[in-house]
């Protein structure tokens, strides 16, 4: 089966999507609705989500996330600082902060793609968050 990215061009199908996708989810639909909703919203509108689909068109995967400074990312990641929207569009960072595949076949396409994309980033930084609640914040250092 073939799989490829998409990237809603239309901001509202990318949000319901990435809404309907995340609410199956135990660590994202326990977040706030609001500011989880913000969240997915500020990524569509940027152009900053993917979604792998099958062939017969299915969802099997999607990635969010933003850019942003060392600095910026730094503080996302370790003192749970908040990003305005200015401070995502840019910067030599990758903050990811939606990760869901539905198979090993959609998890190893989205990691090329996360690589592609931070080709000639600094670092990716991110939080994984467990059911029981715990949260671990992390980086990976682009080897230079």
């Amino acid at each position: 089966m073939s799989l490829q990215f998409v990237t809603f061009q239309d901001v509202d199908t990318g949000l319901g999507i990435a809404v309907r996708l995340t609410l199956r989810h135990g660590v994202f639909a326990g977040q706030n609705f609001g500011e989880w909703a913000g969240v997915l919203a500020a990524q569509a509108e940027r152009g900053h989500q993917s979604f792998v689909m099958d062939e017969a068109r299915e969802i099997r995967g999607f990635f969010g996330y933003a850019l942003a400074t060392e600095a910026d990312a730094r503080g996302w990641a370790y003192q749970g600082r908040r990003l305005s929207p200015a401070q995502c569009l840019a910067g030599d960072c990758l903050i990811l902060n939606v990760w869901i595949a539905t198979d090993d076949a959609a998890q190893r396409c989205m990691v090329q793609a996360m690589r592609q994309l931070g080709r000639d980033k600094r670092a990716l930084y991110f939080r994984r968050y467990y059911s029981d609640g715990r949260v671990r914040s992390s980086h990976l250092a682009h080897p230079r």
